[in-house]
């Protein structure tokens, strides 16, 4: 299982926080399109996703999700989103896949940044930064073997305790519209 998102919380107008915020930061990196869901055609699954540079939207909970295709780094656009409008946001990394499996979490909110992540690269490493956050309550990563001390069960737990459920199936289904920006080829 491969799984990388970011969450935007608390965004009070959607279209607002897409237009002025999000396509303005994103359209920067790289010459680009955008659609509103209504005005693109059906996207089906043999349809190649990476032709598209991000698509965000809001679903059930009123979370913001954005997933973005640009490069692995883009946690840092969405730590400058959160910090530069001063929002709560997530970046979410979980990777199972052998030989070098991964488990990154990035919080901002207040202008601080939160991260824990865990890494099996020829060794597993550890490292976390920054003050604990309340999803953490009472977790210290005692844990004596390193793959044990941040893993794919405690994302879920920290995830379900910001209000992030992924084991509910329909947490990535989008209600409302749905923006894409498109890659415009040169």
């Amino acid at each position: 299982m491969r799984l990388v998102f970011n969450v935007f919380f608390d965004i009070e107008n959607y279209e607002d926080f897409f237009y002025k915020i999000l396509f303005p930061v994103t359209a920067r990196s790289f010459p680009i399109e955008y659609y509103k869901q209504e005005d693109l055609p059906l996207i089906c699954e043999d349809d190649d996703f990476l032709k598209y540079q991000s698509c965000t939207y809001v679903q059930k909970n009123s979370l913001v999700i954005f997933l973005n295709n640009l490069r692995d780094g883009n946690f840092f656009l969405v730590k400058y989103i959160a910090q530069t409008a001063n929002i709560r946001a997530a970046h979410i990394y979980i990777d199972d896949e052998k030989p070098y499996p991964g488990y990154y979490l990035a919080y901002y909110e207040n202008q601080k940044e939160r991260v824990v992540y865990n890494i099996k690269e020829k060794r597993w490493k550890f490292y976390h930064t920054g003050e604990p956050a309340f999803f953490e309550e009472g977790d210290t990563y005692g844990e004596k073997r390193i793959p044990d001390k941040f893993n794919k069960e405690k994302i879920l737990l920290f995830c379900k305790r910001m209000g992030i459920n992924l084991e509910d199936e329909d947490f990535f289904k989008p209600i409302g519209s749905v923006f894409y920006i498109r890659r415009m080829s040169k």
